[in-house]
């Protein structure tokens, strides 16, 4: 079930296209192809040889397991979507436990940006409507530590802590609340019908899918991202970037922007959005039955889940607005930044603030008290504002120097330059006991 030999018994053009490779002297290249090759097939014989192992109780195995099906990923996600569908369509006829199986076609429905295209449609329906599914509890405990998949430490975090959740709310067995995020037509319904329909009103008519999240704030976030990023379907709609958005406070660099401001600002743009999509962002909550369940990704930040619409009821939906789903957008994003300068909406006036810059050609990050900053920090502001210009070289210079000059150690029990609970813990906090460092800056690792 290699995709290579797939696409060979498919296509003999690719066969013939290899000969002429490698009758040109393209050595190398068609090596790599058979090299490409023979470690899918290696893979796939190991992860058949590693479920005996599990099955004979072997300490290791469900490790060895975990790395074989990363493996996989890394291995099928080289080819389209198109070949890999085909490849892990025949995974069923392989001897590999129901887990595995599952695990193996998750993991491609995951990391696929294109599940609106024709086959990712029937990769979804593969891996949640047609598949003896693995029992979901078994899943979440062989979960393999979030730490061990080399994850940024804040995804970690709130990777178990949804994952500890789930487990909860499957054990106890109730029925639980789970949100959708999704863009409709103007004359579009939610519901299958009214009340009167009966179960009709309870069902869901419009922006069907199988991903649904534990966290509300999710919900809203797949708002903006249809908005921004999604298919418009007969409008089209440029993506909202710094390049291509007008608006006066993207002069302002976004270390110096509040929260408020971050709210603002995404809020005129999505305003824009809506107006010009013709769209109703909708986040919908839906009563779910925990044996319902088909899946689920902790490992994103999106506290996904998989469920099937028809097993899903309605509890209520709404209209979102532009501010409510800018609002949410900052709270969703800070869940899973991976670098200090994802960190958006940062400047707190009345804490630790942060500048980004280059010294000696290294990225440094400079902690500042913003009590000694503030006054001119708002000045340099409107400096930006009026001038309209969104990188003055003459204003960085000055904003990096005055940070310098209200330099401050960073705790020894936070690090400086990776985002963590106890980084945010200090970054938002309000602090009266900082320790003044004229100069003191920290080095990107």
């Amino acid at each position: 079930m290699s995709p290579l030999a797939l696409l060979a018994n498919t296509n003999p053009s690719i066969m013939e296209s290899m000969r002429e490779l490698y009758e040109r002297g393209e050595k190398k290249l068609v090596s790599l192809y058979q090299d490409l090759h023979d470690k899918f097939v290696r893979n796939i014989h190991d992860l058949c040889l590693v479920d005996r192992s599990i099955e004979l109780g072997v300490s290791d195995a469900n490790e060895r397991r975990e790395g074989l099906a990363r493996d996989f990923l890394d291995l099928i996600t080289f080819f389209n979507l198109e070949v890999q569908f085909h490849a892990v369509s025949q995974l069923h006829l392989l001897p590999l436990e129901k887990v595995t199986r599952t695990r193996l076609l998750h993991q491609c429905y995951y990391e696929s940006n294109e599940l609106h295209s024709e086959y990712g449609i029937r990769l979804s329906k593969l891996c949640f409507e047609k598949l003896e599914y693995a029992n979901i509890l078994e899943m979440l405990k062989i979960e393999p530590s979030y730490k061990s998949a080399g994850l940024p430490p804040l995804i970690q975090h709130f990777g178990t802590e949804d994952r500890i959740s789930l487990c909860n709310l499957v054990e106890k067995g109730d029925p639980f609340y789970v949100f959708r995020g999704f863009l409709i037509d103007e004359d579009e319904y939610v519901r299958k019908g009214k009340k009167i329909d009966g179960l009709d009103y309870f069902r869901q008519s419009a922006g069907m899918g199988v991903s649904y999240a534990l966290r509300e704030d999710v919900a809203y976030y797949f708002c903006y991202w249809g908005l921004v990023f999604g298919d418009t379907s007969e409008t089209e709609i440029k993506v909202a970037s710094r390049q291509t958005i007008e608006d006066p406070f993207e002069t302002v660099p976004f270390p110096l922007w509040t929260e408020d401001e971050f709210i603002l600002y995404n809020s005129r743009i999505l305003s824009k959005r809506i107006d010009e999509s013709r769209k109703k962002p909708i986040v919908c909550k839906f009563l779910v039955d925990p044996k319902q369940i088909k899946g689920f990704n902790f490992i994103k930040g999106e506290s996904e889940l998989n469920l099937l619409p028809a097993d899903l009821i309605i509890d209520r939906y709404q209209i979102a607005s532009s501010k409510d789903i800018a609002s949410n957008l900052l709270s969703c994003k800070r869940r899973s930044i991976k670098n200090i300068e994802d960190f958006q909406g940062c400047y707190k006036e009345n804490g630790v603030v942060l500048w980004m810059t280059m010294l000696d050609n290294k990225k440094v990050y400079i902690y500042a008290d913003a009590a000694k900053v503030n006054h001119e920090v708002r000045r340099i502001k409107n400096e930006f504002l009026e001038s309209g210009e969104q990188n003055s070289h003459d204003a960085l210079i000055k904003v990096r120097n005055l940070f310098l000059d209200a330099a401050v150690e960073v705790p020894s029990d936070v690090n400086p330059v990776v985002p963590s609970l106890k980084w945010i813990d200090f970054i938002q906090g309000i602090s009266n006991d900082l320790q003044p460092k004229s100069g003191n800056f920290y080095a990107a690792e």
